[in-house]
């Protein structure tokens, strides 16, 4: 395809709709979305790969400045090697947005669990139900690395490695 269409389906989305104002969300999204939260409100991986990428730094300013990572090698890969750009976009924005959210929703359940009146802590989105929407993504067939979503990408791993039986075990 054309690179130009491509870095254009990155930054501006295509079929996915936010719920709070209906502006389509894009790959890109995913990862500058998680690159603007404060330290607090990040989850573990996230700050775990920042450490790995910034030397074992545990300076906050060296681990922010790694903090757009993942957009910053797909924009990177779309201009230079733009067949590895989709790989790279699931596996560094869609794993990492993936991973956020099940942290996010961990995170609410605690909170509410722990509240005198759970009513009062907003549950805010994110958690299982867009976990598995990015999971499953579309065109999924069972047991193959068909489809768009981590789900394909893990089947194609599990190819790579031998361990799909006829899924990889964390497919099933």
């Amino acid at each position: 395809g054309d690179v130009n269409d491509a870095s254009n389906l990155y930054k501006e989305g295509a079929n996915a709709a936010s719920e709070s104002d209906g502006s389509r969300l894009s790959l890109q999204d995913l990862s500058l979305d998680i690159a603007k939260l404060s330290f607090l409100d990040a989850c573990p991986s996230f700050i775990y790969h920042l450490y790995g990428l910034s030397d074992r730094s545990t300076d906050l300013f060296t681990l922010e400045s790694h903090a757009k990572y993942g957009d910053t090698e797909v924009r990177s890969l779309l201009t230079r090697k733009p067949a590895l750009a989709t790989t790279a976009a699931v596996i560094m924005n869609m794993w990492m947005y993936s991973t956020y959210l099940l942290h996010q929703g961990l995170d609410h359940c605690y909170k509410r669990s722990i509240a005198d009146n759970a009513d009062v802590v907003p549950l805010d989105g994110g958690g299982m139900d867009e976990f598995i929407a990015l999971w499953i993504g579309k065109g999924r067939i069972p047991g193959t690395a068909d489809g768009n979503g981590l789900y394909g990408w893990t089947q194609q791993m599990g190819n790579y490695f031998g361990k799909n039986n006829p899924e990889a075990a964390v497919n099933t």
